[in-house]
Formats: structure tokens, sequence, C-alpha cells
């Protein structure tokens, strides 16, 4: 769910803080399908657990900073228009 909600995000507002957090969905993605995979191999093994905790964290600090960014730049811009801000 993850990888398709920042995949719908990079797509429509295209922010370069939203393609790093597209990455990290697909670590994460990646991540889940190996642990996945290595439960039914009967061979469970921290790193696709790590790989998917550290994708996740990945998309979460870069959302919050395309968020960030997204919110100061509504700022300056109703700044500049009004008569205060000149």
């Amino acid at each position: 769910m993850l990888f398709l909600a920042t995949a719908w995000a990079v797509r429509h507002c295209g922010r370069r803080a939203l393609a790093i957090a597209f990455a990290g969905a697909a670590i994460q993605l990646a991540g889940e399908v190996w642990h996945a995979y290595s439960h039914l191999q009967f061979r469970p093994s921290p790193f696709p657990e790590l790989a998917g905790f550290v994708g996740l964290a990945v998309a979460i600090v870069a959302t919050v900073v395309a968020g960030r960014t997204a919110r100061g730049a509504m700022t300056e811009r109703r700044l500049e228009r009004s008569p205060q801000g000149r």
C-alpha cells in the first residue's frame, strides 16, 4: 500500500523528496517480499525485516520533508501576495 501511495504522490506532485520516499517504499516492498520468501523456505532471517524497516523509515522521513517543503513554499507565496509581506 505504501508503494502505491508514494507512486501516486510522485506522479501527481513530482517533488524530489517524494521520489526519495518512493525509493524507500520500493526498498520496504522488496524487504517484505524477501521476508515472506524466507519464511516460506523455513529459513527466517533478520535481514529482510531490517530492509523493510529501513525502507519504511526512509519513506516516512522523505514524506515529512516533502510536506514541510510544500508548506513553507505556500507560506512564502502567501506572504508575497499579502500587503504586510511587502
